[in-house]
Parts: structure tokens; C-alpha cells; sequence
């Protein structure tokens, strides 16, 4: 699913479809997965974009701060506060398990960085970067930043376990 805010292919900022279940209980869950997520892990990660990608943080932020200026987008976030992932996100791709065919991100920002986190308990997983013949070990509760739009990407499937796969993203055509 992807909760939040984008402007594919719209002249204005727009709720994602994904936001707006039909089923009552599926809203309720993706509000109380999201209201978990921006609590326990937004904040820190936050933090640390703010200290190392100063100027990063500061074009998210602005971004934000256009998207908050329309009030559709203003009063969905007065009733399902949830979906306001704060000021440097404005959407999620929740997934379980990820990615496991490469791919480049084609609507993410090309100027921006994804920042994936994944959950869950799980042994052994990678995250490949084709291009630069490189691969990287993940755990649950990492977190990094990718040029999601640059830089073709997959991640392995876990040798055992539930992973749950969280990136945060900026749509390009809000920037």
C-alpha cells in the first residue's frame, strides 16, 4: 500500500488511493500502523536527516509545507491526522517482504532520497545495487537513504523470517 501524498499525473497534491480503503477496519489499521511508525521511528530518522543532510531536510521541508497549503490536503489531515507523516515525508510504500526485482523508481524525486526501514524478525537479507556491483546487509530496524530514482536497486528475500518494508518517499512531480 501507499499512504499519503502524491501528484502523479494531477495538477494539485492529491491522498493517495491506498489511503482511502473502503473497509472501515483496513483504515484503522493502516491510521494505527502509521500512527505507530511517525512515534517510534519517524522522529529519529528525522533527526538524523536534519543533522546530516542539512540542506536535504530543508527542501523535504518545503515540499511539506506546499502540500499543507492546499486545504483538501489540509482537512483529510484534520480528520485522519494520521496520513501527515510530519515535515520531511510525504508518502509510504509498505510492503512485506520488498522488492526482490530490480528496479528503479521512476516517480520518486530524482533529486531526493527514499529512505527505506525494515521490520519485523528476519535473519540475513541484502539490499543490491546492480550498478555499482555492490551489496549491503540489512537487519530489522536499519534505516538508509538511496537515490531511489537513480540507482536501480532490489532487496534479497530474508533466508527466514516476516520482513516488513517501509520507504519513504517524495513524489517528483511535488518538487
Amino acid at each position: 500500500v501507499h499512504p499519503g501524498t502524491w501528484q502523479h499525473y494531477q495538477d494539485v497534491p492529491y491522498i493517495t488511493k491506498d489511503s482511502q480503503p473502503a473497509s472501515p477496519a483496513t483504515q484503522a489499521t493502516i491510521d494505527a500502523f502509521l500512527t505507530f511508525f511517525k512515534s517510534r521511528i519517524l522522529p529519529k530518522l528525522g533527526n538524523i536527516i536534519t543533522a546530516q543532510y542539512p540542506e536535504l531536510a530543508e527542501k523535504m521541508r518545503r515540499v511539506s509545507e506546499y502540500i499543507r497549503s492546499f486545504p483538501h490536503i489540509q482537512e483529510v489531515f484534520q480528520e485522519r491526522p494520521a496520513l501527515d507523516l510530519g515535515p520531511l515525508f510525504t508518502c509510504a510504500a509498505v510492503s512485506v517482504g520488498g522488492s526482490d526485482r530490480t528496479h528503479i523508481d521512476w516517480m520518486d524525486d530524482p533529486n531526493l532520497l527514499a529512505w527505506v526501514v525494515p521490520l519485523g524478525e528476519f535473519t540475513e537479507s541484502s539490499i543490491c545495487f546492480p550498478q555499482l556491483g555492490r551489496k549491503y546487509r540489512i537487519r530489522p530496524g536499519d534505516a538508509f537513504g538511496l537515490a531511489s530514482r537513480r540507482l536501480a536497486h532490489r532487496a534479497e528475500l530474508p533466508l527466514s523470517g516476516r520482513r516488513l518494508v517501509v520507504t519513504l518517499f517524495t513524489d517528483r512531480a511535488l518538487v
